[in-house]
């Protein structure tokens, strides 16, 4: 009897054990394999942003709209609003980025894998973190991303990971995620600047601004509301516009994109490749049913075109389209609403100069 009991005692203690080493083990070897997160604290912490690359210190920060909350803004460019959808899948792409594999912690092989202090002299960069009291809050040296090979032993173009380093640590990690930061201020705005339903264009002029003045005038003609047509309306017999020409000018800024961004006063430089050759000599003026104008200025240089946008309101314009069946009051809170837009939108567009892409030439250069 009693050996019957130790046996089944036995037995017992067998069989947790291996419950444990089953269940319990299994749960250990999990959590010891759980990929830690790179900074899963910062997410909505972050204030600033620095790039590092060589010389060159890009920043981003939050700052104060004025009245509509907080902002992402570029500091170094004249507090330009930067996309905040941009900017915030940057940040979570390293705040959720996963840390599984470890590398090294061997020093003499950081500047190798691009990982060393030094190393963002020689291409790498650093993104460092700061929070609204400009503490740090995280900083990483984003190091080479290798390739795969072929059977001859020679990179192709498929990249395996990168390595990174966390600034002040001697682990350096590979990871499957490739983080490459840009510095250049096109990859953080938004490139799409104006966004308008060319079917709300109720005159588009195109004036010589060195002093022949109006080339061309296009009126919109009444009929179908979702297909606005053009009529060339012009006291010069000599022009002539074809149908596809007047659909050029009509959506030029029906979705208005940019290639790059650049302060007017830093062109205006001698040491600028620009100085001097930028004739804005071409006044692009579209009037929508809301009284807003956009007038976009344009020059080419080194075969590419260059615009220079402000946007005005005409009260004339709005009263007869959208004044229909509204009272006085209605209609002077409609256009004191439009006017404080427009200011806000200025702010944006006085003092810069855009690049627009080559397929854009032809929208505001036509004479």
């Amino acid at each position: 009897m009693k050996r019957k009991l130790f046996l089944l005692i036995f037995l017992t203690i067998i069989c947790a054990g291996g419950g444990w080493y089953l269940f319990g083990g299994i749960d250990s070897i999990k959590e010891k394999n759980r990929a830690v997160k790179l900074f899963p604290e910062i997410a909505n912490k972050v204030a600033k942003i620095n790039i590092e690359q060589g010389d060159v210190i890009f920043t981003m920060q939050l700052a104060d709209s004025g009245g509509s909350g907080l902002r992402w803004v570029l500091p170094d460019y004249d507090f330009y609003p930067a996309d905040t959808g941009k900017v915030t899948s940057f940040i979570l792409s390293f705040a959720n980025l996963a840390l599984s594999k470890k590398y090294t912690t061997d020093e003499g092989r950081f500047a190798s894998l691009g990982v060393s202090d030094n190393s963002v002299e020689d291409g790498s960069s650093r993104v460092t973190f700061l929070g609204r009291e400009g503490e740090e809050l995280g900083s990483v040296i984003l190091g080479l991303v290798p390739f795969s090979k072929d059977s001859a032993g020679m990179s192709t173009s498929e990249p395996l990971g990168q390595y990174i380093r966390k600034a002040g640590d001697n682990q350096v990690y590979f990871v499957n995620d490739i983080i490459l930061p840009k510095t250049k201020i096109t990859n953080w705005i938004i490139t799409n600047l104006i966004t308008v339903d060319i079917n709300q264009i109720v005159k588009i002029i195109q004036q010589d601004t060195a002093g022949a003045g109006v080339l061309f005038m296009l009126n919109a003609l009444p009929g179908n509301p979702n297909d606005v047509q053009f009529k060339l309306d012009t006291n010069n017999d000599m022009v002539s516009l074809s149908d596809e020409q007047i659909y050029l000018v009509k959506s030029g800024i029906q979705n208005f994109q940019i290639e790059d961004a650049y302060k007017e006063a830093s062109l205006n430089e001698v040491d600028n490749p620009l100085y001097g050759r930028l004739n804005f000599d071409l006044l692009t003026t579209y009037v929508l049913k809301n009284g807003v104008i956009y007038k976009v200025y344009s020059a080419e240089s080194f075969k590419r075109t260059y615009v220079k946008i402000e946007v005005g309101f005409d009260e004339n314009v709005y009263k007869d389209y959208l004044s229909v069946g509204k009272d006085s009051t209605e209609t002077s809170g409609g256009i004191q609403n439009i006017r404080e837009q427009i200011a806000r939108v200025n702010q944006n567009y006085v003092g810069w100069v855009y690049l627009v892409p080559k397929y854009a030439n032809a929208r505001f250069r036509i004479r």
